[in-house]
């Protein structure tokens, strides 16, 4: 894991093609584009069930839901 200051969104493109997975724990979400963006560049993402996650669309055979 690495955290980043600041970037283009050039950049920020390219770090993530270069991602294997994307990781998301959330306890809440209104839109959650972060997981849209990723999905829509073929990252997998991985993430919590709550409100908002599932509205985004994101395929069971792309990413994995975890609910406690």
């Amino acid at each position: 894991m690495r955290l980043l200051p600041w970037r283009s969104s050039n950049t920020i493109f390219h770090l993530r093609i270069s991602f294997k997975i994307f990781v998301l724990p959330s306890f809440a979400e209104g839109l959650p584009v972060v997981v849209i963006e990723n999905l829509a560049v073929g990252t997998p993402v991985a993430t919590t069930h709550t409100a908002g996650i599932l509205e985004s669309g994101l395929p069971i055979q792309n990413g994995w839901l975890r609910s406690d």
